[in-house]
């Protein structure tokens, strides 16, 4: 019996522990008139969980919500730690064929596991107003925003977070949490410890004697900055009252609303100052709903009786529950209420309480973000089909950077530099011009099995049509760039410089142009795990005479990408002249493969005695090295295998180099870290009758004396052991997609004319010919940037081979 009893114990708990999967969502809504009348409303919501899923329901529990057209969903970031989470976004496309409000409920269970009330169940509510409004005449919008759905804070360290609360029609948006009987939260908790700022929308944590996971579940609401009349088909206007504040909150909201890219300097002073009084926000936050008491009587009292009971650390839990379940039907969305909310929106999220940190300074165990990280609140600017580049750099002294994680839009991509910056990609459609696109960020440091979180900052991306035009032809050692003068009007070209003011630019009566070598003009040089990125920009100044420009009207960012991985094949034949490769969208980097007379490497072997002729165990010289040399490069050969025909696929192969490691005991490498690669080894007959062999080779580009990149890591695998007698084997082709060259074959002199020593294994064969090798170039790329923006990706004209 106490077996049996013991049993379902553990069997609820394993049902529970899977369930337990919810870390927070969000949605948001925006929406179009159509020709015959009716709506398109587009509805993109969050939802974060412990796996991935391509599908969530969402019900529709009040108004008409019309007729679902399409549904994409799709991961937007994910990560380890705190417990394996993953981030998607979903796209809801539906037709209404009124505009009168409705809701998108999704209710399930259950929360991760919480220091308040272990789990239970969540609830995202929305509510859809498309009312037109007066002062847009337009279709109501909701507030933008996202938010990461794990956030770690030490015990010991007090901070503010500024969530993101951005309406595009202006309004204002006020947070608060969700209350239980109306389905805007399912556990419906009021942590102690933290308090919310209604009116600017920011979570303060300032200290709390319980370590763990909270969870949060807010709403976010518009209220127009102006009385506005409201209006829905066949039916009159609604009246929407601004909403009471206190005085110091409209210029407060002017800095954190505004789209204009002159007012987002402001946004810093706004957002750093919080954090170095980070006890001082909890406590002018109480004041201002004391001094609104009167008003949310007629506009919305849940706030006012919401926020106060924090203040009181020791009674929120009890009058929170009077809180919930006394002012809801004030704010009931069914009658002509002026002062309800044009709009309601969900944000919830976990916020996990580590152990105490050894410290709280910023930059120490804490990252901190640098330049050119943007600040919280900004707003950029994105061009449709044109690629959008957010850079994240953060530094912590006494951690390790080990990630960024974010939240942004579908198919929103990120990587890592090896100089240690992130990198956020997106790039828009034509579906999403005039919309506005929250992207949210953290960074992740390490020191020893402490994971510290930087403070979170969120960024508003505009998508608009039209930008600078510019081309960009990338080649081997330059890249050129053709600008169209009629898409830079307000911009003198006289007054255009690059990164080194030195090198000019010239213009036509339709073009500004010029030619930028890939190591001269300031080019700088990074890369990523698969690229190696060449960049420049394109500035305006006052006087093309200042070195130091105090503001750029505009900035254009010129990347040449290229590909660092490349398949090389050798075969011993007749030596062939150099080869470039093209193909749609790439440019060509071109590499030569010579053999020597000797290690001196002087004396390159004339092209005249191909096919070249090699005894059994002859040392035979070979290098590698690009037909033009880019300053600042190194190449690491990273694998070589022989093969008896032309085919890298091939199932027998031989190796002779695998992950950096030499897999023949007689290879010998002569040169190190540097812009060519010598080496040499004894030549061989391949195992089997095969009288001919084909050597198929894999080289690396990368940035010199980079300790980040793969040449710098060099032998990957000690654990590769030679192959006993150089016995064949069955391995899989080194493959990177790039163009294979072919020399060959070479013929062996026959064994009685051979003298081999005693050392020398007989299975050898020999190596010999001329390998000419392409790294393919991906297409440059131009960056439109109002403060951020980027613009045009222009692929190279082709031609295949």
């Amino acid at each position: 019996m106490f077996l049996t009893s013991l049993f379902l114990t553990l069997q609820v708990l394993v049902t529970t522990v899977t369930a337990s999967h919810y870390y927070g969502g969000s949605m948001t809504f925006n929406s179009r008139r159509n020709i015959d009348g009716s709506y398109k409303v587009e509805l993109r919501f969050k939802t974060t969980y412990h796996h991935c899923y391509t599908y969530d329901y969402w019900s529709c529990p009040s108004g008409n919500c019309g007729v679902e057209n399409s549904y994409v969903m799709g991961q937007v970031d994910s990560s380890l730690n705190g417990g394996t989470w993953c981030q998607s976004e979903g796209i809801i496309t539906r037709t209404v064929s009124t505009n009168k409000p409705f809701d998108m409920l999704k209710q399930s269970c259950c929360w991760i596991f919480n220091t308040i009330t272990t789990s239970g169940p969540w609830s995202l509510l929305t509510h859809v107003d498309l009312g037109v409004r007066s002062d847009t005449t337009e279709p109501n919008r909701s507030p933008i925003t996202t938010a990461l759905p794990l956030i770690r804070v030490p015990q010991n360290c007090p901070r503010r977070y500024n969530l993101l609360a951005f309406d595009p029609d202006g309004d204002h948006v006020r947070c608060r949490y969700g209350r239980r009987n109306i389905n805007e939260c399912g556990i419906c908790n009021e942590p102690v410890g933290f308090s919310v700022d209604e009116i600017n929308c920011a979570l303060s944590y300032d200290y709390t004697w319980l370590p763990g996971v909270y969870s949060f579940e807010l709403v976010l609401e518009d209220f127009p900055m102006h009385d506005i009349t409201v209006s829905y088909n066949n039916q009159p206007g609604v009246m929407r009252k601004r909403r009471m504040v206190p005085p110091n909150f409209e210029t407060t909201t002017a800095v954190t609303t505004t789209e204009e890219p002159t007012t987002t300097t402001t946004v810093p002073t706004t957002t750093t100052t919080p954090w170095k009084t980070t006890t001082t926000p909890p406590t002018t936050t109480t004041t201002p709903p004391t001094t609104t008491t009167t008003p949310p009587t007629t506009t919305t009292t849940p706030p006012t009786t919401t926020t106060t009971p924090l203040t009181t650390t020791t009674t929120p839990p009890t009058t929170t529950a009077s809180t919930t379940t006394t002012d809801p039907p004030t704010t009931t969305m069914s009658g002509p209420n002026p002062h309800l909310p044009l709009s309601k929106i969900p944000l919830q999220f976990s916020l996990q309480v580590d152990g105490p940190a050894p410290s709280c300074t910023e930059g120490e165990y804490l990252p901190r973000f640098l330049h050119p990280t943007p600040h919280h609140g900004e707003h950029l600017q994105a061009r449709v089909n044109q690629e959008l580049e957010i850079r994240i750099n953060a530094f912590a002294s006494l951690s390790s950077i080990i990630d960024v994680i974010i939240s942004g839009p579908l198919n929103s991509t990120k990587h890592k530099t090896t100089s240690g910056e992130y990198v956020i990609n997106w790039t828009p459609t034509a579906e999403n011009f005039g919309q506005h696109f929250p992207f949210c960020f953290i960074a992740e440091g390490q020191h020893g099995s402490n994971i510290y979180q930087s403070e979170m900052r969120c960024v508003i991306v505009k998508v608009e049509a039209k930008g600078p035009k510019a081309n960009v032809t990338c080649s081997q050692n330059s890249m050129s760039v053709t600008i169209e003068k009629s898409t830079i009007k307000r911009i003198d070209d006289r007054h255009l410089r690059l990164i080194d003011p030195l090198c000019r630019l010239e213009s036509n009566t339709t073009h500004v142009f010029t030619t930028i070598p890939l190591n001269g003009c300031g080019t700088e040089v990074e890369e990523n795990e698969s690229e190696l990125i060449f960049k420049n920009k394109i500035t305006s100044s006052d006087d093309p005479r200042d070195i130091i420009t105090r503001h750029h009207e505009l900035e254009i960012e010129l990347l040449c990408k290229y590909q660092k991985r490349s398949n090389i094949t050798v075969e011993f034949d007749t030596h062939r002249q150099v080869i470039n490769f093209t193909e749609r969208g790439f440019g060509s980097f071109s590499y030569q493969f010579e053999f020597y007379g000797s290690e001196s490497f002087y004396n390159r072997i004339d092209v005249n005695s191909y096919p070249l002729e090699y005894d059994v165990g002859e040392m035979i010289y070979m290098q590698i090295e690009p037909v033009t040399p880019v300053q600042n490069t190194e190449i690491f050969l990273e694998s070589c295998a022989a093969t008896p025909y032309d085919n890298p696929d091939y199932p027998i192969s031989y190796p002779i180099i695998t992950n950096g490691c030499n897999v023949d005991e007689t290879v010998q490498i002569f040169s190190d870290h540097q812009p060519y690669v010598q080496f040499g080894m004894e030549a061989f007959k391949f195992i089997g009758l095969h009288n001919q062999v084909f050597i198929s080779c894999s080289i690396v580009i990368c940035e010199a004396n980079n300790p980040n990149t793969r040449c710098s890591q060099g032998c990957t695998n000690n654990q590769v052991p030679p192959p006993p007698h150089h016995h064949h084997k069955r391995e899989a082709a080194i493959q990177t997609g790039s163009h294979f060259i072919s020399q060959g074959p070479l013929r062996l002199r026959r064994a009685t004319q051979v003298t081999v020593s005693q050392g020398v294994n007989l299975n050898l064969a020999v190596i010999a010919g001329c390998l000419l090798a392409m790294v393919a170039m991906v297409c440059g790329v131009t960056v439109y940037r109002s403060r951020m923006s980027k613009i045009t990706y222009q692929p190279l004209p082709s031609h295949e081979f």
